[in-house]
């Protein structure tokens, strides 16, 4: 081997000895809950960093899904250059309905999501509903993100959306699973358009997701 040859090898970025189950790409609308939340189920699940990454955008629906592109495409580019060894292999939104006539971005970043297949999770009214179902069913109206927490401080008392609770939510996550997909059906069978089921949320195909990837064999 020539010095040049052997130059350019030591520049060769080594490719890991086992690659990752899966790389998942979340980018939340939410900057402290839904990253914290899912910060604690990567810890819980022993989820390596390069299986899972947790992006908090702080920004309307459409700013969400145009950095999911963002990143993904970038993540693509850096493959193709050598520069990281993996795509993702699935990437999602996770975002708030809040009321939709008040979110005017919405619609259009569910459409842009569709058309660059950005899977998203999408809840109604805000994220917090995904707690309360750990607890109990709910099944009426809640209107914006006041009545959902109105409603989850009857399980967990003075709540605030720094608090870290997840400790509190996991033993039940088979129920809020469970509640959530029965929520959804629900709202399907009386033929409710995806960004008028309130209550609802998609947050337990993300859980499911993650939890299927850790039991993949490494």
């Amino acid at each position: 081997m020539t010095r040049r040859q052997r130059s350019r090898e030591s520049f060769r970025r080594p490719r890991p000895s086992v690659e990752p189950r899966a790389c998942v790409l979340l980018v939340c609308e939410g900057s402290k809950t839904e990253p914290q939340y899912f910060r604690s189920l990567q810890r819980q699940l022993k989820l390596k960093p390069v299986e899972i990454e947790i992006v908090g955008q702080g920004a309307a629906p459409i700013t969400v899904v145009q950095r999911a592109v963002e990143l993904r495409d970038a993540r693509r580019h850096e493959v193709r250059r050598g520069r990281k060894d993996f795509n993702y292999d699935h990437v999602w939104c996770v975002i708030d309905v809040e009321q939709p006539h008040e979110n005017p971005s919405l619609l259009q970043a569910l459409n842009q999501a569709r058309d660059n297949k950005i899977d998203v999770a999408l809840s109604n009214p805000c994220f917090e509903y995904w707690f309360i179902l750990h607890f109990a069913e709910c099944g009426r109206p809640l209107i914006d993100q006041d009545g959902v927490v109105r409603e989850l401080t009857k399980h967990i008392p003075n709540y605030t959306k720094a608090q870290e609770v997840f400790d509190a939510l996991w033993p039940r996550v088979d129920h809020a699973i469970r509640r959530s997909k029965a929520m959804k059906d629900s709202h399907v069978r009386a033929g409710t358009d995806r960004v008028h089921r309130d209550p609802s949320t998609e947050v337990d195909e993300v859980v499911e997701l993650l939890r299927n990837t850790v039991a993949r064999p490494k």
